[in-house]
């Protein structure tokens, strides 16, 4: 079997054709981002998530295979190679605050779908029920946009 074959038959769950290639930093990163989506899909009830899975998915596939597909090796690098953000409106100065704002939103979003939802469903109809949830998670989008729009601008010092 050729190494291309090989590598297609792996690629098929994300992250194994990059961990047979010898791309173990990539490989990885991909797994752990395809695994930790379904998670996050699962556990928070949230739809909104199952839509990366198909895109995981497919960019491992197609990343593996043209990888597969040069004849020279390749270099093992981030899949998510956030260098350019540095200097982006002190993106890691503040970044454990944006981090803990995603990590607010899936947590009460989780709440929401797992428990208050739940306890509406005995007392309410599910019509009612869906348009509380879609006002919710609508109002939610909604304040983080304006929240994002009238945000302060920030100074970069990087001479210009």
């Amino acid at each position: 079997m050729s190494k291309k074959f090989k590598t297609m038959f792996f690629s098929l769950l994300p992250g194994a054709g990059h961990l047979y290639l010898g791309l173990e930093k990539q490989g990885l990163q991909l797994m752990g981002i395809f695994f930790l989506t379904i998670y996050l899909a699962d556990f928070t009830n949230i739809g909104l998530f199952g839509i990366f899975i198909p895109l995981i998915w497919f960019y491992s596939f197609f990343d593996a295979k043209n990888k597969a597909s040069l004849d020279y090796k390749v270099e093992d690098k981030d899949i998510l190679n956030l260098d350019y953000l540095k200097n982006e409106q002190n993106f890691l100065k503040n970044k454990s605050r944006y981090i803990g704002y995603g990590l607010i939103i899936i947590g009460l979003l989780s709440i929401l779908q797992r428990i208050v939802f739940p306890l509406i469903d005995i007392h309410l109809s599910w019509e009612l029920r869906n348009y509380i949830q879609t006002g919710f998670v609508s109002a939610i989008f909604i304040l983080l946009g304006i929240k994002l729009i009238s945000g302060r601008a920030v100074k970069c010092d990087n001479g210009n």
